[in-house]
């Protein structure tokens, strides 16, 4: 940093920047154990570090588009659940035969890599010739299995993989005789007879026939585990550098870091920019599988987001001379450039699956996980409520940034004129009662919104409810209490239709924001 920008950082500082980006990835790191989880196949591998001069375990989790690195205490089983994939992952788990793996449901895979290592060395070191017939025989059904997978299939042909498990069975049947037995000790000890290493691997690979050959049987599964190795290989390279970690939280905060910096390698994503967002408090959701803004592209969608990011970048008064108004030096000027710009950005974080999208289909995306927010009106609680997901729990109701600007949107009852006093009366009858406290309560409880009236009491209402009746009423004192254009309650159907109209088009095109603020003007002046 002092060589390149001229600025040296303290130890204090660069700890106190790990830190916060450690705390940004807290729900970055459940996102991601949640993909692993639902994965298909997982890679799963270990190796030690140290942590002020004690063994700690550098876990990794991986696909080829994910992974994670939780740093433990221990090796075996208690880490792996406090990872929290394994007790729960319902796929294949590639790993290295680690007893401890075997101790979990999924189906599992082993790393030939490993396999052709230890063959390649009881033939060297002790000329069993078995090993080598089993080493070409796993060598000849990865190749099969590559030219197979280049012709799209899914798997071997079932005459294939039978030949091969055959070919596996036969050679380890015929290499048992090849196999030196140790000499009986002068003196017998308690537990298991020690064998020669020859024996243990041979007892190994026909136990694991399945596992071992699983790559023909899906190919998903990889013939190696070497995905989990590379992954692990610059965790390595950091401590021959720069040594142990000094404390175990530091090696916590490196781990979580490191897991999103490799995932997003992994994605093809810019590192650099990728950190900066991290360190903003928006991390990159997509590498996690998550699409950061559920948004349908609807006309009305459009705008209703429009006018929250006006609102949030011009302020109060700017959104009074623009929309209230229709002040065209505020339609048109370098501010108004701003919110398209910041309308450009959001549209970056939406999905390709946007375009005409409803809003309850873009709500049900939050509730399920596959995205992180979205921008829309108090009727969306209701689709979380009726899910029976709760405020503050399991969802956040939250205003989008401004200076205390709250828009609002009133459903309103039109009572056509008529003659005659007992119908009028029956008119001022109804009208007391919607806007009688009770009812306001009841009804604006079970709609999910907040009552008109500033006097109902908000007990018996949720934290969403009690915080936007709250920004309300301040709103209302303060001078930021603003009509919806959105909605219907700022202009006149025809302004309406010509600003969004604009919106959409700028929102789903690659116009520039000054030519959006240009034609903003000339559909407004059209429209009067």
């Amino acid at each position: 940093m002092k060589d390149v920008f001229g600025i040296a950082l303290s130890q204090g500082t660069i700890s106190n920047l790990q830190k916060s980006c450690h705390e940004t990835l807290t729900d970055f790191e459940q996102s991601l154990k949640q993909q692993l989880i639902q994965a298909k196949v997982v890679n799963f591998d270990e190796t030690g570090m140290q942590v002020n001069q004690h063994l700690h375990w550098m876990h990794v989790a991986c696909t080829d588009s994910l992974s994670l690195y939780p740093l433990d205490p221990k090796r075996g089983a208690t880490a792996m659940d406090a990872m929290g994939i394994l007790p729960e992952f319902e796929g294949r788990a590639v790993h290295d035969h680690l007893n401890a793996y075997y101790q979990y449901a999924c189906d599992h895979g082993l790393c030939n890599a490993h396999h052709l290592r230890e063959l390649i060395y009881v033939l060297e070191q002790y000329e069993q010739q078995w090993a080598q017939r089993l080493i070409d025989c796993l060598i000849d059904a990865k190749e099969e299995v590559d030219q197979y997978r280049l012709d799209d299939h899914q798997c071997l042909p079932e005459k294939r993989r039978i030949y091969y498990q055959r070919r596996y069975s036969r050679i380890l049947c015929t290499g048992l005789n090849e196999i030196p037995v140790l000499p009986e000790p002068a003196r017998l000890k308690r537990g298991r007879k020690k064998q020669h290493m020859a024996k243990n691997l041979y007892d190994r690979l026909k136990k694991h026939k399945a596992e071992v050959l699983a790559f023909m049987e899906d190919f998903n599964v990889p013939f190696d585990n070497n995905i989990a190795e590379m992954d692990l290989r610059m965790n390595k390279a950091k401590q021959k550098i720069s040594g142990c970690f000094r404390s175990y939280a530091g090696g916590q905060r490196f781990a979580r870091i490191r897991s999103y910096i490799s995932t997003i390698r992994k994605q093809s994503k810019h590192v650099v920019g990728s950190l900066a967002d991290a360190f903003n408090g928006s991390p990159c959701y997509s590498s996690a599988g998550i699409i950061p803004f559920a948004h349908g592209g609807q006309p009305w969608q459009d705008a209703t987001v429009f006018e929250a990011v006006m609102l949030g970048i011009g302020g109060n008064e700017f959104y009074q001379k623009a929309i209230v108004e229709l002040d065209m030096d505020a339609l048109g000027g370098s501010t108004m450039v701003k919110v398209f710009d910041q309308m450009r950005k959001l549209q970056g974080f939406t999905d390709k699956g946007m375009p005409g999208r409803d809003w309850n289909v873009a709500t049900g995306m939050v509730m399920s996980g596959k995205a992180a927010f979205q921008i829309m009106g108090d009727w969306a609680k209701g689709e979380f409520s009726n899910a029976g997901l709760k405020p503050g729990i399991d969802f956040y109701c939250l205003p989008t940034p401004s200076n205390h600007g709250y828009l609002y949107n009133v459903d309103s009852f039109i009572f056509y004129g008529m003659k005659g006093k007992s119908k009028v009366d029956g008119q001022k009858m109804l009208a007391s009662s919607i806007m009688g406290k009770n009812v306001q309560e009841i009804f604006n409880i079970y709609e999910g919104s907040i009552p008109a009236r500033l006097d109902v009491p908000m007990d018996e209402f949720d934290m969403c409810a009690k915080g936007s009746a709250s920004d309300l009423k301040y709103s209302a004192m303060t001078g930021g209490l603003l009509p919806s254009f959105a909605h219907g309650m700022a202009l006149r159907s025809a302004q309406k239709g010509a600003i969004q109209d604009v919106v959409t088009e700028h929102f789903n095109s690659n116009m520039s924001s000054h030519e959006a603020a240009r034609n903003l003007v000339q559909a407004v002046k059209a429209s009067l």
